[in-house]
């Protein structure tokens, strides 16, 4: 009888130890470097097994804004104790300078409630691609540069076409209220020269 309660002692404790073994990631420090908008990058994440089996871990990057993570959570074995850096890439787009606000995330594989979590702040800067305020034609439209030099804004379209930065005026024919006023005038200048040329002859006639 009591080899009995020895065997069942014995597996209770084996079932026990079993029932306790697990993966348990833990995030040591995540390193971010300041990144331009429009370009990748890559977040290291270093991870510490603090279980007791090896397993593997699931280890992504979310952010409130601006920077996603590119493809599926990066995923990595880790023994006990291990401490593992994680390459983590990632794509920012912003069109102003920024800080924003990012968590770090590593996760058993097997078990999602064994997880851990490191928030972070990383700076994002835009390309300067234009001088801020400047004009530019874009085809028919007046586009100008955002006070951040990050970006072409559309201003205006222009109906008659553009030309350095602004639109341009419609050709103005003869009949226009200028051509009109232009002709108006040179009738009436002839018709003074006119004048003037018939009252000389008829005073030489009369001499």
């Amino acid at each position: 009888m009591k080899r009995i309660w020895l065997i069942v002692l014995i597996l209770l404790i084996i079932s026990v130890g079993v029932a306790q073994s697990v993966v348990t990631p833990k995030i040591i420090s995540v390193s971010a470097p300041q990144m331009t908008s429009g370009d990748q990058g890559t977040v290291t994440v270093n991870v510490q097994n603090i279980g007791d089996v090896t397993g593997s871990i699931d280890v992504s990057v979310s952010c409130d804004k601006y920077i996603s993570q590119s493809g599926s959570p990066t995923r990595v074995t880790i023994s006990p104790s291990q401490i593992v850096p994680v390459y983590v890439n990632v794509f920012g787009s912003a069109t102003q300078n920024v800080d924003i606000n990012c968590v770090a995330t590593a996760r058993d594989y097997n078990n999602a409630n064994m997880v851990s979590t490191k928030a972070f702040t990383w700076a994002i800067n835009t390309i300067v691609i234009c001088t801020p305020g400047q004009k530019y034609c874009n085809g028919n439209t007046v586009q100008q540069c955002n006070s951040q030099g990050s970006q072409w804004v559309d201003v205006e379209v222009c109906p008659n076409g553009c030309m350095g930065g602004q639109c341009t005026e419609p050709e103005k024919g003869i009949f226009d209220n200028n051509g009109i006023l232009t002709i108006i005038l040179f009738v009436i200048a002839l018709v003074l020269i006119y004048i003037a040329f018939i009252s000389t002859v008829k005073k030489k006639h009369k001499k």
